[in-house]
């Protein structure tokens, strides 16, 4: 399925954290072989990610100064051919709503090694922040080892 998907979607609670980190890393490492974008299941639209997000993610190259949250809409799921969520409260969440897409949607941590599940680092230290940024690297870095391998 992930070879071959052209829309991937990362969706985590508020799109503050992990799904825009996860969107901007992607975009980097993933070399045009996808469209991809990120959202949220409990937020509103335009939120900025906080300063702990944005300094962490700068160490990784990725600028999150412009994110603005997004909320999950029936047409983000209908155009994205796979859906990366990050914990099982969140495949909880996006299937209670969307429950006919279960077949597209997956646990990023499944391509990373150590990490199956990917907490929410939010509210939490900076060293919380960079294993989150650390762990959702690793999983994108899978993502293209799959594709190009």
């Amino acid at each position: 399925m992930l070879k071959e998907a052209r829309d991937v979607l990362f969706v985590c609670k508020g799109n503050i954290c992990r799904s825009p980190f996860a969107e901007h890393y992607a975009k980097l490492v993933l070399n045009d072989h996808f469209e991809i974008s990120s959202c949220g299941y409990w937020t509103d639209d335009g939120k900025p990610s906080n300063a702990t997000a944005q300094g962490v993610a700068q160490r990784f190259g990725v600028d999150l100064s412009n994110h603005r949250t997004k909320r999950i809409s029936d047409e983000m799921i209908n155009n994205a051919d796979i859906i990366f969520t990050f914990d099982y409260e969140s495949i909880g969440k996006v299937l209670n709503k969307y429950p006919l897409i279960k077949h597209k949607l997956y646990l990023l941590g499944m391509l990373n090694r150590n990490h199956l599940i990917i907490n929410d680092p939010f509210g939490k230290s900076e060293q919380h922040f960079m294993r989150t940024y650390q762990a959702i690297a690793e999983a994108v870095k899978g993502i293209k080892s799959y594709v190009e391998g």
